[in-house]
């Protein structure tokens, strides 16, 4: 194809940013319209690409590649969007959960209001307690 001639091949490897080359080698470009054709489909590949989210598959393009996998799984094959089943899937092998009790939230709301009175007693204990060693310091101090 086009991309084996050389001169489309240094150009494309000029446009990819791989071997710049002198600006005098690339005036010559203007006057080959095959080349000219292969940058054009090149910019509208990097366009397609930047609205896909992703970058230009350059190794697929310089290896003649008609087959591109997407970034969400999908596949690009001829210009078609092909939908990849994927061949096992983990999910179909687990079993069915338990159907779920409707009455079961009120033993989890009883078990968490448990949880927070004993927390709130156990919070006014400590304070209690705080406050009769802070009275027992102080009335130590006074002894003095």
């Amino acid at each position: 194809g086009a991309l084996e001639q050389p001169p489309v091949f240094k150009a494309v490897r000029h446009w990819a940013g791989i071997e710049r080359l002198k600006p005098e080698e690339c005036e010559e470009w203007q006057s080959n319209s095959q080349l000219m054709f292969v940058l054009a489909e090149l910019r509208r590949l990097e366009h397609c690409c930047r609205a896909a989210g992703m970058k230009v598959p350059l190794q697929q393009v310089l290896a003649g590649k008609d087959e591109l996998p997407l970034p969400d799984g999908r596949r690009l094959r001829g210009g078609e969007i092909e939908v990849v089943k994927k061949e096992t899937d983990e999910t179909e092998d687990l079993p069915d959960l338990p159907p779920v009790d409707p009455r079961l939230w009120r033993k989890t709301f009883l078990w968490q209001i448990i949880s927070a009175v004993t927390l709130a007693l156990v919070m006014k204990i400590s304070l209690w307690y705080q406050e009769e060693q802070t009275l027992a310091s102080g009335n130590a101090s006074m002894e003095l």
